[in-house]
């Protein structure tokens, strides 16, 4: 049903089949077509598939591990919609400290990137906690 709606141009249908091949339901898991499909709905303007292509750039799966992209989706996430206001943004605290903690940083930098660091870690469990319990 939804390889149909994806195949006929429906933005959540592009959405739905990339999230089976991404997750393995119906279907072995294969990243790669999963973000082909992602890239599909990001042409129609879908919020949800400019997340998934940051996440799967910011942690390397089935795309090229690129802080710089996943930045970029991210940020586009933002602009397309509200709803995508607040995943976004903390993922965006995610990318920003990983880029950080690329450049060489001052001794009297370390603690504030302990700090931001173990703030992140936090709100990530949280909201993994938030995703699990409403089954997102």
């Amino acid at each position: 049903m939804w390889l149909r709606s994806s195949a006929q141009g429906y933005p959540q249908g592009k959405i739905k089949v990339g999230d089976y091949h991404y997750y393995g339901h119906g279907t072995p898991v294969d990243y790669p077509l999963a973000a082909a499909y992602y890239q599909l709905a990001d042409q129609d303007h879908v919020a949800q598939a400019m997340f998934n292509l940051g996440f799967m750039h910011e942690y390397g799966i089935g795309l090229d591990k690129d802080l710089h992209l996943a930045k970029r989706f991210y940020d586009k996430a933002i602009e397309t919609s509200a709803e995508a206001a607040v995943p976004a943004n903390l993922a965006l605290m995610s990318v920003l400290t990983k880029m950080r903690l690329q450049v060489p940083l001052k001794k009297k930098d370390m603690h504030m990137v302990f700090v931001l660091t173990h703030l992140f870690w936090s709100v990530e469990i949280v909201w993994v906690d938030l995703q699990g319990r409403h089954g997102s």
